[in-house]
Parts: structure tokens; C-alpha cells; sequence
């Protein structure tokens, strides 16, 4: 996670360095914040720059922490994708644009959880914890549209599908849903973000 995470830092200053060289008013960069990860618990941004006309390579990168008398949930997510416009369409205050991505994906999470066992010998039980670290890989795919404004504010939408590998010897969760992060299997993936470009 510290790797891709330094790759990223080295990318966006390499984005800026070549933003400010080429001197060209539209924009080539775009930092954006996810919208649905604050529903879900967590913090979600991204960056993406534009390599031409039509392809752009970015990152995805989403922080999660959870906790409650039951589970306790903290880690990370991120991906790195290639995305090509389908379709475009330029205005004079609004560029709008169809697009298709892929990526790939890495987890890591610390999940922590309380059970009850019984107590030998007796008919009481206790609470235990059970704590496991979980990491895990994922690829997939989205299509969405992008819609810029007066090059400088973007929001970005967008809906596919992914397939996750977990390397985990026992679901935690006993009856995994794909929102939970030992999850092994083909999930939707959806978002919605807003931010700025330059």
C-alpha cells in the first residue's frame, strides 16, 4: 500500500511538471473525492491524467473504518485503470465524454471480530475476539461518463463489474456479501465523484 501510494505522489508531480511545460489551457489533470465511500464508512479520492486525446491512466485509492459491539473493520483499497473515450462532445463551457476503463485492484484490511464461546464445563459463555488480516486482488471493468466544466470542476459517474480474490484461509464473515472485504467472487462496482481539474 506505502508503494502505491508513493507511485501516485511521483505521478501527480510528474502530471504537473508536464501540465506546466506544454502550456496548454485545456485541462490534462483531475483530482477528484468519492462520493458513496462516505456513506459506506470511509474516504475515497482518486487522480487521473490525460496521456492524449482519448486515453488517461489514473488511480483510485478508498480508506474504510468500521466499528461496532460486533466487527471492527479498518484498511484499503486501490486501483490503478486505463481509460479511453468512447464518444465525445465539446461546448464552448462543457466538455462531456463516454468512456470505458479497466483496472486492477488490491485490498488490505484488519478485521476484527467478537464471537461468543461457551465456557467448559459450565453453562456460561464468554466474548472473544477473533482477528485476521486479510489481502486479496480484483480486476474489472466500468463504463461512465465524465462531464467537465469550463475546465477547471468535473464529476464523474460511472457502473461495472469486478471479480476479487481474497487470500484469507476462512471467510470471517460467514455469510460474505460483496460490500464485506474477504468477499470472493464477480461484484457490481459503481461511483460517483466530484473535484477539480487542472
Amino acid at each position: 500500500m506505502k508503494k502505491l501510494i508513493v507511485v501516485l505522489i511521483l505521478s501527480m508531480c510528474s502530471g504537473l511538471v508536464t501540465g506546466q511545460e506544454t502550456g496548454k489551457k485545456e485541462a490534462k489533470n483531475f483530482v477528484g473525492f468519492s462520493i458513496f465511500e462516505f456513506v459506506n464508512n470511509g474516504i475515497g479520492g482518486s487522480y487521473e491524467r490525460t496521456l492524449g486525446n482519448r486515453l488517461s491512466i489514473g488511480d483510485n485509492f478508498r480508506y474504510y473504518y468500521t466499528k461496532n459491539q460486533y466487527i471492527r473493520e479498518k484498511g484499503g483499497i486501490n486501483e490503478l485503470y486505463v481509460k479511453m473515450d468512447v464518444l465525445q462532445k465539446q461546448t464552448e463551457k462543457v466538455n462531456l465524454s463516454l468512456y470505458s476503463t479497466i483496472f486492477g485492484q488490491y485490498r488490505d484490511f484488519h478485521i476484527t471480530k467478537r464471537v461468543r464461546e461457551a465456557i467448559e464445563g459450565t453453562h456460561d459463555y464468554r466474548y472473544v475476539y477473533e482477528s485476521k488480516y486479510i489481502t486479496g486482488f480484483g480486476a474489472g471493468f466500468t463504463w461512465g461518463v465524465k462531464m467537465v466544466v469550463s475546465n477547471r470542476f468535473f464529476m464523474n459517474v460511472y457502473a461495472g463489474s469486478q471479480i476479487r480474490f481474497t487470500k484469507n484461509e476462512e471467510q470471517i464473515n460467514k455469510y460474505s456479501h460483496y460490500s464485506y472485504p474477504d468477499y470472493n467472487g464477480v461484484s457490481p462496482r459503481i461511483g460517483l465523484s466530484l473535484g477539480v481539474a487542472f
